[in-house]
């Protein structure tokens, strides 16, 4: 209906492979299928740089209309340390891999160009609304975004060898077997389905990887830019990898962005290949020669070879094998795979007088007529390198493959064509495996004699996955194949997609004034059409304390915008309502809304009653993660309530969901609602969590002591990071076990909402945390909307501790900058010996201070606090006599402590909630940081913003009294060269603070003007589903 009633449609589609020939052929099959579909309706515009293009027109059928465009390699200013003339890989040594990968990425400025120019062509067939680039240029989706272009990434091979890679990659799981023989076997963490993967399966680039090494850091940030695109194809048949590397990349990125499409062919071209090799006519009048099912065909493609001895050895086994065959021949390994063929060195002497004499083997050199070859009824094997190409090719004709893979994905292609669907033999693995004759004529035999029972059965699944290709494929008499549907789903999502864009600027350049700001023009949205818009934002935080607190401050944030115009609801578990319910301020607006934990069916290992994480042993928070993916079903079916009601003040337009719920994404697209997930800490402090988790860089460092040092491969900038500095969790976990699978899952799956938010301000972070989210993320899509404190709440915390009266008018008392402030938080403390030292130090030092103490490690946090047992003895009472110091119990009201002149410094367990109220009032900070992202958050503070001195690390760490001394004395003392330094720089990193949430007199701080810009984001979202059904 679009094409035929509008035909001003954009339609353009446009391709950008990645330099190397592997890549090239399955894009230009794609161009070719895109060019053809819909009675030529779309332009097909495809893009590579200035060398690769007599190449590319060489390639493309008579009478193309593909348009080629050259861009210059590498982009203007890079310098790169490539050898001069290279714009592909395929003669490139693999020690400028990196340098070639990162020389791509210069290619943005002039791809962007490219698509703006586009973009502004007067002819709509010029202008793009489809983007397909290559896995390895993730980069695109950024450009994409800036113009409204729907993205694409196209993997050339299957899902499961791309599956297998992608895992190995990110994971490096065999960096716990170091030195480990090549008959080990390794497990993919999240791709168990995969089964054992042997050392010798492995590219030996990847065995020597270790994260660290600069192709490493390159190649998986590109890996996590790749997840970024709006949709992955790949050149696979849905009926044969459903199950496998399908429903892998379904489960980490997401069910309804993965299309497969295949298999995707390249069409005969003008490169005249003929002029080398054998033509198809000869080709054919030999094989008619030949009886049914009688002939081997051997190929290793045009970019790979065997070594030597191993060619000598394939030639002695094709001669006693008695079979008949064609063997494609090059160079072996150490020569120009595409100079001369030395038949004479090379292979057994006279071999191909003798085959040619006896009409039994045929020798091509250099090229021959494959898909001829393998559609002709006389062939019944291919000894294959198993690149994906030719195992499509190969199958889609019913002919059984013997394996010989040797590179890359080829490794993991066999392994689903052998173990998963039955249909291949693995003769010989690597370049450098040694395989004799013998050995291969038996596995020659096994494939080729159809009467047996392994040859029988092996016939017989090829020819049902031939079935599932062409059934794949097949558009004809009313029936569509799954390839099919694919692509037309894709290309109406895509269209779809450009359409809303177009729909909605018409729809507000014709009623609104085109010069009206995003701001203003959102204002009139809201006060023109009150009724119309969808208002309501949806909250969901995990289960515990530490994420509760951070997300009802930004809900009565959000409750209390732009006039309250904002419906704000926050779900949770019916158990944790009543404490979240304590906790609103009087008179909120925010709703409350309870589901069932776990989700129906679940059967949970959980203890009864068990519905937040607060004092739940460690070793159930696996269980606990997983259970929490079983509400999946009840919040989708809350969204679709809310969607549906009558009232658009219910109806959601945003749902920010916690950084652990990652999976609300697939529900957030379901519904056409904007989803952004909510990190409760700082930008720094979550990235080395996040850095560490996905990388587990301390593996490579197994028996090392707590001194050793490691670096983050993709966070350099986080400088170095202790052992000490990672939690107890963290330093065990390997990547294997239960732990590491479901957060590493979750990690994952977080990745891919269209918003992230940050409790920062912008001017603290953003050279830190906030560029590294950046950089392996998106731009756009990062906003520091802190900082974000709790408001006035019911839940009478003084009724345990102190009241704000009492606590001040102690203040009042003491000297201007005189007094030193204590406390862990509520959920933290040191040991019981810690504890004791602690006091004699506070004591020891004349200082004044106020200690807000709970019971140590091992005793209930909340329960009564013993302070003849756990502090020295008469302590309390001396400190109350000289009132020097304030001894409170379990709670005390902390921003008033923080913000009274009185106060100079705070020993603090570096929670980012105490880190930002301690900074807004420009108090510094002696950390004792105790877990999880406390200790990245107290490295930021003392060695990125210097204005914190560490005194502790851990809760097992101990601090002698004498030592702490020496660190309060260091802080407080405002008159040494250091304390003077950090008070000066906690003061002007707390006018950033303040001036992040300025909003006064025209003046819009950082932190404002990113929670506008994510509102109206979310708002013209929204509008923009909205004035689809229009």
């Amino acid at each position: 209906m679009m094409m035929s009633e509008t035909d001003n449609n954009n339609r353009n589609i446009v391709l950008f492979p990645f330099m190397a020939q592997g890549h090239f052929n399955p894009f230009l099959a794609l161009a070719h299928k895109l060019s053809q579909t819909r009675n030529n309706y779309f332009t097909v515009t495809l893009v590579t740089t200035q060398l690769n293009l007599p190449h590319l027109k060489l390639s493309l059928p008579p009478n193309s209309s593909i348009q080629l465009v050259g861009i210059t390699f590498p982009g203007e200013g890079y310098e790169s340390d490539l050898p001069s003339g290279v714009e592909n890989t395929d003669s490139l040594p693999y020690h400028f891999m990196a340098d070639f990968l990162q020389a791509c990425i210069s290619l943005k400025p002039q791809f962007r160009k490219l698509i703006s120019d586009l973009c502004s062509h007067p002819d709509n067939r010029k202008k793009p609304f489809l983007i397909i680039s290559d896995m390895f240029f993730g980069w695109t989706y950024e450009v994409a975004r800036e113009f409204g272009v729907f993205n694409a990434g196209f993997c050339g091979g299957g899902g499961f060898g791309f599956a297998c890679f992608y895992s190995l990659w990110m994971n490096l799981p065999h960096r716990l077997s170091k030195g480990a023989a090549f008959s080990d076997e390794i497990c993919l963490p999240d791709f168990p389905e995969a089964g054992k993967i042997q050392v010798t399966q492995m590219s030996e680039f990847l065995r020597v990887a270790d994260g660290s090494d600069k192709f490493s850091v390159v190649l998986r940030e590109l890996l996590q830019l790749w997840t970024k695109v709006d949709a992955f194809l790949f050149n696979t048949v849905e009926q044969i990898e459903q199950s496998n590397g399908l429903a892998y990349f379904r489960r980490i990125i997401g069910k309804d962005v993965i299309f497969s499409i295949g298999p995707v062919f390249s069409p005969a071209t003008r490169s005249e290949k003929s002029t080398i090799g054998i033509t198809v006519e000869k080709c054919t009048q030999w094989l008619d020669s030949k009886p049914k099912g009688s002939v081997l065909y051997v190929s290793f493609g045009s970019m790979n070879t065997i070594s030597t001895s191993q060619m000598m050895e394939l030639g002695m086994a094709l001669e006693t094998s008695g079979k008949s065959f064609i063997w494609v021949v090059r160079p072996p390994i150490g020569f120009d795979i595409n100079g001369e063929f030395r038949a004479e060195e090379w292979l057994p002497k006279g071999f191909e007088e003798r085959m040619r004499e006896s009409k039994r083997g045929l020798v091509v050199h250099q090229w021959a007529p494959q898909v001829t070859i393998l559609g002709h009824e006389a062939v019944c094997g291919f000894l294959s390198h198993c690149g994906w190409n030719s195992v499509l090719e190969s199958l889609s004709y019913g002919v059984p493959i013997i394996g010989w893979p040797l590179s890359a994905d080829q490794f993991y292609n066999a392994k689903l064509l052998e173990e998963k669907l039955g249909v291949c033999v693995e003769i010989g693995r690597g370049k450098s495996s040694c395989v004799g004759h013998k050995e291969m004529v038996e596995k020659i035999d096994l494939v080729m004699n159809i009467e047996s029972e392994k040859g029988g059965e092996i016939r017989r699944k090829v020819s049902e996955v031939r079935e599932m290709i062409r059934n794949g494929v097949r558009d004809e008499n009313g029936f569509k194949g799954s390839s099919v549907i694919a692509m037309e789903k894709l290309l109406n999502t895509a269209m779809n997609f450009i359409k809303t864009k177009s729909l909605f600027t018409v729809f507000f350049s014709h009623s609104l004034n085109k010069t009206l700001s995003i701001s203003k023009l959102l204002a009139t949205m809201m006060s023109e059409t009150d009724t119309e818009n969808n208002r309501n934002i949806v909250l969901f935080p995990f289960m515990a304390q530490g994420h509760f607190n951070p997300f009802l401050a930004l809900a009565h944030k959000l409750s209390q915008t732009r006039n309250n115009y904002f419906t704000v609801t926050l779900v949770t578990t019916q158990l944790n309502l009543p404490h979240l319910k304590l906790s609103l301020p009087p008179n909120s607006l925010i709703q409350l809304v309870g589901i069932t934990f776990p989700g129906d069916g679940y059967e949970s290992d959980l203890p009864s009653g068990v519905e937040n994480t607060d004092s739940l042993p460690y070793n159930l928070l696996p269980n606990f993660f997983e259970a929490s993916l079983s509400l999946k079903p009840q919040f989708g079916k809350l969204i679709s309530d809310l969607c549906s009601h009558p009232d658009n003040s219910k109806k959601p337009f945003l749902i920010i969901s916690d950084m652990f719920f990652g999976w609300t994404k697939e529900v957030a697209t379901e519904f056409g609602i904007f989803n952004a997930f909510f990190c409760i800490g700082g930008g720094f402090g979550f990235a080395c969590f996040y850095s560490l988790w996905m990388n587990l860089p301390h593996r490579l460092s197994k028996g090392a002591s707590f001194t050793d040092e490691i670096c983050l491969p993709d966070f350099p900038e986080a400088g170095k990071i202790h052992l000490t500095q990672m939690s107890e969790f963290l330093r065990v976990a390997d990547g294997s076990e239960k732990f590491s699978i479901v957060l590493r899952k979750l990690l994952q799956l977080w990745t891919k909402a269209d918003a992230f938010l940050f409790d920062t301000v912008e001017q603290i972070e953003q050279s830190n945390g906030l560029a590294y989210f950046r950089r392996i993320i998106g731009e756009d899509v990062i906003f520091s909307i802190g900082p974000l404190f709790s408001p006035a709440t019911r839940s009478g915390k003084a009724r345990a501790g102190i009241t704000e009266e009492i606590c001040t008018q102690w203040l009042d008392s003491k000297p201007k900058r005189s007094v030193l402030y204590v406390s862990f938080g509520s959920m933290n403390n040191i040991s019981t010996s810690q504890m004791m030292e602690l006091a004699m130090a506070l004591e020891a030092s004349g200082k004044s201070f106020i200690w807000v103490v709970r019971p140590p490690i091992g005793f209930d946090i909340n329960g009564e606090f013993r302070a003849e047992e756990w502090l020295p003895k008469g302590f309390e009472e001396r400190m109350r006599e000289s009132k020097r110091g304030l001894v409170v119990h379990q709670w005390a009201p902390q921003v008033t402590i923080l913000g009274h002149e009185a106060v100079c410094g705070f020993l603090s367990h570096c929670g980012w909630n105490s880190v930002l109220e301690s900074l807004s009032y420009g108090v510094p900070i002696i950390g004792w940081p105790l877990s999880a992202d406390q200790f990245y958050n107290a490295k930021l503070l003392e060695e990125k913003l210097g204005v914190c001195v560490e005194i502790g690390r851990g809760m097992s760490s101990f601090v002698g009294h004498e030592e702490m001394v020496e660190k309060i004395d260091l802080v407080m003392n405002l008159e040494t060269e250091k304390g003077g330094e950090m008070r000066r720089k906690a003061w002007e990193v707390g006018e950033m603070i303040r001036n992040g949430v300025r909003d006064e007199n025209e003046f819009k701080g950082s932190s404002v003007i990113a929670m506008e810009k994510l509102l109206n984001s979310a708002m013209i979202f929204s509008e923009q589903k909205r004035t689809k059904l229009i």
